[in-house]
C-alpha cells in the first residue's frame, strides 16, 4: 500500500568496507575510498538503485565528488561536471553537514548561492574550457580551509567511523562480501536490460552519439564505435573545435561537431612547409546534421532502444546489444509507414539489423533475408510499455530522494508567516468523524518524525522482503512464538534441499540462528550457544510468503502498526509482526469474547465486525491480521487491517494486562496518515 516502495524491492543495509581501512595506521582518505568502492561496486555491479542504499553512503559520496572536483578544477569544473544536478547537490550538502566539514559546507553554500543567481554563467561551465572568474576568490578561500585542523578526509574519517550502518569485513572476505552482495539482487539482469537500453538511448538520440555511430558505418572502412573519450578544443580547418577522442575497434579516432554534421577523423602524419614532421586529422567518414535529426526523431518516437532490447530477450538471447546505429529510411512496404533499418552490434564479431516500423519489428541475423525474431506492433508494444513503467517509477523515486531546497520552486507567498507549518496536540476524533486536517503523529518534533519515519520504513521493509517475511513466519510458528530481530550476512553456501543456498546468520528474541532462501520458500536453523547449526527448525513455503508480502502491501501496515503501537504506549516493548492467516471472521469472534475489547469498542465498531450474516457488509477485499510480540511478554496482540479501520487487539497471555485501550484508526484517517508520511520522505 506503501504508494513510495515496490513490493520485493532489494536493499543494503550496510555499508562494508574492509578492516584495513578503519585501521589505526590507516591513511585518512583510506576510509572514504572504501566507501566510494563500495558506493560503484553495489550500483553498477549488484544494480541497486540510490534509494536502496544506507543513505550516508551517497552523503560521502558526492561529498567527496565535490571535494574533489573543486580540487582537480575550482568550482567552475564542480558546476560545469555535475550540470548542478539536484541529488548530487542534495547529498554533498548532507555529507558535509553530517561530517563536520564546516568550512567546505560554508564554500558549498556561497557556490550554490552564486549559481542561483546567475543562471547564464551557469550554462557556459559545461563547456570545460570555461571558467567563472567571479569563484576565483572561493576557490582560494576553499584551498585555505582545507589546510586547516583535520582537513576534509580527517573529518570524513572521524564520522565515518561512527556510523551504524557502517560493517567491517576482514580484507580477505572484502570481495567475496561485495560479490556475494551483489548477487542477492534478484532485480539485477532485469535493471541491466534497463540501463542497457538508456545506453542506447543517448547513442541514438544525442547528435554526437548519433552522429558517431551512423558516421562509423560511412566512408572505405567502417569503423564500431566503443568509447568516447576526453574532448579538448584544438584548431581544426582554421577553427577552434572541441575534438572528442574516440576509441574504435580501428584504433583511436576524433569526432567534431559541427553546425553541417558530424565528421568523424583519423590522426596521420604529414610535414609542414618548413619540412617539419606533425600530426594532422583527416577527415575519414562523415553524415549531415539534417540525416541525425531524421534518425534522432524516428528512434525516439519508435522507442528503438527498448525496442532492441525487449526483442532480443523475447527470443532468449541474454547479453547485448553492444551498440545500435542508424542505417535508412525503408519503402514501409514490410512493417508499415515509418519504416527504418539499424545495425546492431550483438558482440565483438557479430552484427545484425533491425527493421522496426509501425506495425511490428524484425531482426535479421547473418545476413539472412528472413527476420529470426519478429514481433508485432501491439506485443511489442506491450513489452515497451513494462519496461517504461519501471523507468518512469525509478524516476519518481530518484526525484522523492531530492530535499525541497534543490527543487524548482513556485512564487512564494507574500505572506511569509503562512509558510511556517503549524503544529498543535492531536485531537480526539471519533471513529467516523475524523479530523483529517490532524494528523496522528502531529505531536511529534521533525527530529522525532525523521527517526519515526524511518523506523517505518524498517519495519515496512521487514513485512515485504521475501526473506525477512518467510523467517519471521517460521518463527512465528514456533512454540514459543519468536521474533526476528535482525538479517546478518552470508556465513557460507551449503545445500538445502537439494539446492545450493546461502547460509545466512540471524539474530532471534530466542537467540542467533541461521536461515536459507530457497525456490520453495525460506528455512530456518538452530544454534547452540550461541554457535549456528544447520538442524532445521522450520520452513515457510513460497506460496505463503507471497500471501504475506501481498497482505503488507493492501494496507498501509507498516505506517499503521506504529500509529496503533504508539496510540497504546506499546512502541518501546514492540519486537516484531508477522502475517498470519486468521480464517477470516473467525478471528474476531474469539476476540470479541475479551471482555476488555467489548469494553474498547465504540457500538458502531462492534457492529461493524459483528459476522452475523446480513450485518456483515460485503468486503471488496480482505481483511489482513498480524501477530505482534512484545519484549519480556508473553503471548501475543493482533493488529486488524480491513478497508474500514485498523484496530490493535491483546490476543492471549499477558499482554491483556498492556491495554488500557484498545486503538481503532478509522481507514480513512491512516490513509491520510499514509500520504503525509511519503510526502516527509520525499521533502
Amino acid at each position: 500500500m506503501l504508494g513510495l516502495f515496490a513490493s520485493k524491492e532489494p536493499r543494503v543495509r550496510d555499508i562494508i568496507v574492509p578492516a584495513s581501512a578503519v585501521a589505526t595506521d590507516a591513511e585518512p582518505y583510506e576510509l572514504m575510498s572504501a566507501v566510494i568502492d563500495f558506493v560503484n561496486h553495489v550500483t553498477h555491479e549488484g544494480r541497486y538503485r540510490m534509494w536502496e542504499i544506507p543513505i550516508e553512503a551517497l552523503h560521502a559520496y558526492h561529498a567527496d565528488y565535490y571535494y574533489s572536483t573543486v580540487n582537480n578544477g575550482g568550482h567552475s569544473r564542480f558546476i560545469g561536471n555535475s550540470g548542478m544536478d539536484p541529488k548530487i547537490l542534495a547529498n554533498a550538502e548532507s555529507g558535509l553537514q553530517a561530517m563536520g566539514a564546516n568550512g567546505h559546507l560554508e564554500c558549498f553554500a556561497e557556490m550554490f548561492d552564486w549559481a542561483t543567481v546567475h543562471p547564464e554563467e551557469v550554462a557556459e561551465l559545461a563547456e570545460p574550457i570555461n571558467r567563472a572568474e567571479a569563484l576565483s576568490a572561493l576557490d582560494d578561500k576553499f584551498f585555505q580551509i582545507d589546510k586547516q585542523d583535520e582537513g576534509f578526509y580527517g573529518h570524513a574519517m572521524t564520522w565515518l567511523r561512527g556510523l551504524k550502518s557502517l560493517k567491517v569485513v576482514p580484507d580477505k572476505r572484502h570481495e567475496m562480501t561485495l560479490e556475494k552482495l551483489c548477487a542477492a539482487n534478484p532485480l539485477a539482469a532485469q535493471r541491466a536490460d534497463d540501463d542497457l537500453s538508456d545506453i542506447l538511448h543517448k547513442q541514438l538520440t544525442v547528435p554526437l552519439h548519433a552522429g558517431l555511430h551512423i558516421s562509423g558505418r560511412r566512408g572505405d572502412q567502417r569503423h564500431q564505435i566503443q568509447d568516447s573519450m576526453n574532448g579538448q578544443y584544438q584548431t581544426v580547418d582554421g577553427e577552434q573545435k572541441i575534438v572528442w577522442s574516440v576509441l574504435t575497434d580501428q584504433g583511436v579516432r576524433y569526432a567534431i561537431e559541427r553546425e553541417d554534421g558530424v565528421m568523424l577523423y583519423a590522426e596521420v602524419d604529414d610535414v609542414d612547409p618548413d619540412g617539419n614532421s606533425i600530426k594532422i586529422k583527416q577527415a575519414v567518414s562523415g553524415v549531415p546534421a539534417d540525416e541525425i535529426a531524421m534518425a534522432m526523431a524516428h528512434a525516439a518516437k519508435h522507442r528503438v532502444a527498448l525496442s532492441v532490447v525487449a526483442m532480443l530477450r523475447h527470443a532468449g538471447i541474454s547479453t547485448g546489444p553492444d551498440w545500435i546505429a542508424w542505417e535508412r529510411k525503408e519503402d514501409g512496404q514490410k512493417l508499415g509507414r515509418d519504416s527504418a533499418v539499424y545495425a546492431i552490434g550483438l558482440d565483438a564479431e557479430a552484427e545484425a539489423h533491425l527493421l522496426l516500423g509501425e506495425d511490428g519489428a524484425a531482426i535479421f541475423l547473418g545476413g539472412s533475408p528472413e527476420p529470426e525474431i519478429y514481433l508485432d506492433g501491439p506485443d511489442l508494444d506491450d513489452i515497451i510499455d513494462q519496461m517504461t513503467d519501471r523507468q518512469e517509477y525509478e524516476a519518481e523515486m530518484l526525484a522523492a530522494m531530492v530535499p525541497e531546497k534543490y527543487r524548482v520552486k513556485s512564487e512564494p507567498p507574500n505572506d511569509v508567516a503562512a509558510q511556517e507549518p503549524k503544529r498543535s496536540q492531536p485531537k480526539k476524533r471519533s471513529l467516523f468523524g475524523g479530523n483529517l486536517e490532524t494528523l496522528w503523529l502531529d505531536h511529534h518534533t521533525a527530529e522525532e518524525l525523521s527517526l519515526i519515519d524511518q523506523d517505518i520504513r524498517d519495519l515496512h521493509f521487514r513485512l515485504e522482503d521475501p526473506l525477512d517475511a518467510g523467517v519471521s513466519m517460521t518463527l512465528m510458528s514456533q512454540e514459543p512464538p519468536a521474533a526476528l530481530l535482525e538479517i546478518g550476512e552470508p556465513i557460507e553456501e551449503w545445500e538445502v534441499n537439494e539446492e545450493v543456498a546461502d547460509r545466512i546468520e540471524i539474530l532471534t528474541s530466542i537467540g542467533a540462528m541461521t536461515a536459507s532462501e530457497i525456490s520453495s520458500g525460506v528455512s530456518v536453523h538452530s544454534a547452540k550457544e550461541g554457535v549456528p547449526r544447520k538442524t532445521m527448525i522450520g520452513v515457510t513455503r513460497r506460496d505463503k510468503i507471497d500471501a504475506a508480502i501481498g497482505a503488507a502491501h493492501r494496507y498501509p501496515v507498516a505506517v499503521g502498526l506504529f500509529i496503533l503501537l504508539e496510540q497504546a504506549g506499546l512502541t518501546d516493548l514492540f519486537q516484531g509482526a508477522c502475517y498470519v492467516q486468521t480464517g477470516g471472521a473467525g478471528l474476531t469472534e474469539i476476540l470479541l469474547k475479551n471482555p476488555k475489547i467489548q469494553d474498547a469498542l465504540a457500538d458502531p465498531l462492534r457492529e461493524a465486525m459483528a459476522t452475523t450474516p446480513g450485518k456483515r457488509k460485503k468486503k471488496k477485499s480482505p481483511s489482513e491480521h498480524f501477530a505482534i510480540l512484545f519484549e519480556g511478554v508473553d503471548g501475543m496482540a493482533i493488529a486488524h487491517f480491513g478497508e474500514q479501520r485498523a484496530v490493535l487487539m491483546p490476543f492471549s497471555g499477558n499482554t491483556d494486562d498492556l491495554f488500557e485501550t484498545v486503538p481503532v484508526i478509522p481507514m480513512e484517517e491512516l490513509l491520510h496518515e499514509e500520504k503525509a508520511f511519503v510526502a516527509r520522505l520525499k521533502s
